[in-house]
């Protein structure tokens, strides 16, 4: 940038020009006062001049900040459909002579945002948006400097317009399951998946989502996934499975069904285990676990294992095929415990689980209220006291009770009584009758005792109550 000071051209000039100022005591005729007058005007034409020149020095100053002949150009705008791949093209930008041109490109409007690759080149790319309702507009802005550093740019925009196309973009995609199948009980089935256009980016997905059993699939991730057909079947069974297959942005499914024939006469080379039902049981429960296998053979072999839940528990007999446990105690929640049987014969082994849910048992509250009767001139009469649970139980409930001398004798007042109370699930309530002695003789009020002890399944509450013989 050329910065002039005024002021200096202002005090030097004069002296460059030749002027002076005339002595004080000079008298001047006509002739100097012509040369007076000419000094000035020559004084005045040099200063123009200079004036000039910074005036040119300015323009080329700002010339300089722009390189001649720098030009973006960002392409022809374009319409495209829904997943196209779409090429953006700035090679129509030109650089001054000798110079090299870097690109900067950028979306600018419209949506949704698209992924551009290569946006530091003259021609990047990306994959026009799908799943549009509506037509929609992109603008991309191109930015260009000379070389990667320079500060003179120059921007232009393209605008690439989306079809809807009906809001439903066009699958190139194609997915073949492969054919029907017809096999036997045991065997080997290969599933055979393809596409169309073949793509090295296609990823494979496939699951069963039809028939009964379920089979476990080996390489669901890839074209030709691998299964054993099921065993021990009834009558024939078809078996569906899906598979899709995704690139890029495109998606597509396909389904092939597999008939699993019953053999008249099959037997499978390796054995099937079965670890019996899943069971639910109390805490404290004898639990007993029943596995077998189809077929049997000679030299098989069983062993079992917790595989599963807390706590763990110990299996008596894990090397038959029904061992037992006792189900554990004390528990704050229900908990399930799984447990896991492998067969084995000669190199050849199978597994099966089963699940044991343990129920948390929480005990209710026993409780006694006490009863007071008159006591009679000679009858036997009762006191009948109610024994509660706060709740119903799923197990039996026991208690033991007895009774004890107050001021109430027994044998003279009342009959000595003692035993257990069976609640059987479900129940709640309880009585115990206690006789009453009466007599003719005149006396004050007496008491004797009730009291539960020895609970089994349930928690003491009131345990004891008095009995009064007015």
């Amino acid at each position: 940038m050329t910065t002039i000071v005024l002021p200096f051209f202002i005090s030097v000039v004069p002296q460059l020009a030749g002027i002076r100022r005339p002595p004080p005591a000079q008298t001047s005729g006509l002739g100097g006062a012509d040369t007076a007058m000419m000094r000035p005007l020559g004084a005045m034409r040099f200063i123009f001049g200079l004036l000039t020149a910074a005036s040119l020095m300015f323009a080329a100053d700002a010339a300089a900040q722009l390189p001649p002949g720098l030009s973006a150009n960002a392409g022809q705008d374009q319409t495209v459909n829904q997943g196209d791949a779409v090429s953006l093209n700035g090679t129509g930008s030109i650089a001054p002579p000798g110079e090299m041109l870097s690109y900067s490109w950028s979306q600018t409007g419209g949506s949704p945002t698209v992924t551009l690759t290569g946006a530091n080149t003259a021609t990047p790319g990306f994959t026009a948006p799908s799943g549009l309702t509506n037509d929609v507009t992109l603008t991309f802005t191109l930015t260009v400097r000379v070389g990667s550093e320079g500060t003179a740019t120059e921007t232009d925009t393209v605008d690439v317009t989306v079809s809807a196309a009906s809001g439903v973009p066009p699958n190139p995609l194609s997915v073949n399951a492969g054919p029907d199948q017809t096999v036997d009980e045991g065997d080997a089935v290969s599933l055979s998946g393809s596409i169309h256009p073949v793509s090295s980016a296609a990823s494979y997905s496939w699951s069963q989502t039809g028939g009964s059993p379920t089979v476990t699939l080996t390489g669901t991730n890839t074209a030709a996934p691998s299964f054993t057909a099921p065993t021990g079947l009834t009558a024939d069974t078809t078996l569906t499975f899906t598979l899709t297959v995704r690139v890029g942005m495109n998606s597509a499914t396909d389904t092939v069904n597999v008939t699993v024939s019953v053999g008249q006469s099959f037997t499978p080379l390796f054995p099937t285990p079965d670890a019996g039902p899943d069971q639910t049981v109390d805490e404290g429960d004898a639990v007993s676990l029943a596995g077998s296998s189809h077929p049997v053979f000679a030299g098989m072999s069983y062993s079992w294992s917790q595989t599963g839940g807390s706590p763990t528990v110990t299996l008596t007999g894990a090397d038959t095929a029904t061992p037992s446990f006792t189900a554990p105690t004390s528990l704050a929640a229900d908990t399930t415990l799984t447990f896991t049987l492998t067969v084995t014969v000669g190199q050849d082994s199978a597994s099966d689980t089963v699940d044991v849910t343990v129920r948390a048992y929480d005990p209710p509250t026993l409780s006694i209220d006490s009863l007071s009767l008159a006591e009679g001139d000679g009858d036997s009469t009762s006191l009948t006291f109610t024994v509660g649970l706060s709740a119903a139980s799923r197990r039996q409930v026991t208690v033991a009770y007895a009774t004890a001398d107050g001021t109430a004798n027994a044998g003279m007042d009342y009959r000595a009584t003692s035993g257990e109370l069976q609640f059987t699930p479900g129940e709640t309530e309880l009585t115990i009758s206690v006789p009453v002695l009466g007599d003719t003789t005149p006396e004050a009020d007496e008491t004797f005792t009730l009291t539960l002890s020895s609970p089994t399944n349930a928690e003491l509450g009131r345990t004891e109550a008095t009995g009064l013989i007015v």
